[in-house]
């Protein structure tokens, strides 16, 4: 019972997406319809939550949330930050700073279940934990919800036992080393619920050669069923596909060829949000 997540008495497993604030007419500012396109897309889907990746979203975003009942996790900016940075005082004064003003404004969402400390940042470095105890003591000091980052290393147990769902990022091994690192990271969170946060592959544009070709759509569908069917297989509290929508970044993608190499094509929906295969 303790790797379980409970809703309302009940226990829950998180089918997740992660989403991420961009648009091809507005970029990060997406109109109301669009946010509201976006989250119907996600209900149709078949999805029960969403991590909101790399900050806060817009407020209008937990808003639908609410009203779709899909559950949110919700984290600060700490994204893959070297730890000679989160570990200055002014760097984790300014964490926690974001943590208590993501609280304040975001509390009273029913849809809220979970708050993120971060994502890939080095945790299982010794330094992390005087970051991670001022978060963790800084969020129950005002709500409630559940507490989580998403860790970059299977070695991460000391640290990933401060918060209290233990999340990790398994990388793009092979199914057998997926689940087996899947297995190995929930035997050493027997106290914890367990969540496989941002599994996903990125493709080519308008692929369509089929599932022999690995930049093609047939591969991303054949490759997230077969990590969805691992995880589900581990009964483990859940897991977040990276990501709903493709998105620019600020740097080229250089492991997929493209016109675009600011695309970063991991989504299960086009830029323009047209449906993938892996949908």
């Amino acid at each position: 019972l303790k790797q379980n997540i409970f809703l309302n008495g009940a226990v829950v497993t998180m089918r997740g997406i992660t989403w991420g604030e961009d648009s091809p007419d507005n970029g990060s500012a997406l109109s109301y319809e669009q946010m509201e396109r976006d989250i119907a897309l996600i209900k149709n889907l078949g999805a029960n939550a969403v991590q909101f990746a790399f900050h806060p979203p817009h407020p209008y975003l937990l808003d639908l949330c609410d009203q779709y009942g899909l559950l949110a996790f919700e984290e600060i900016p700490l994204y893959e930050t070297p730890s000679d940075i989160f570990s200055t005082e002014n760097y984790r004064t300014l964490a926690e700073n974001y943590t208590k003003e993501m609280i304040r404004r975001d509390r009273n969402h029913p849809s809220l279940i979970a708050w993120g400390f971060g994502d890939g940042f080095e945790s299982i470095d010794p330094r992390a934990k005087l970051l991670l105890d001022e978060l963790q003591g800084s969020e129950k000091s005002m709500d409630s919800r559940l507490t989580y980052y998403i860790s970059l290393s299977l070695d991460d147990v000391q640290n990933s036992g401060i918060v209290d769902i233990a999340g990790v990022r398994l990388g793009n091994s092979d199914i057998k080393a997926f689940t087996a690192s899947l297995q190995k990271w929930k035997l050493s969170h027997p106290d914890q619920p367990v969540i496989v946060g941002r599994y996903g592959k990125a493709v080519e544009t308008g692929n369509r050669n089929g599932y022999s070709d690995p930049m093609s759509q047939e591969a991303q569908a054949r490759y997230l069923f077969q990590r969805y069917d691992a995880i589900k297989g581990a009964d483990v509290a859940g897991s977040f596909v990276w990501s709903f929508d493709d998105w620019r970044g600020d740097r080229p993608m250089l492991t997929v060829q493209s016109n675009t190499p600011d695309l970063y094509t991991q989504g299960i929906v086009e830029f323009n949000r047209e449906k993938k295969i892996a949908y």
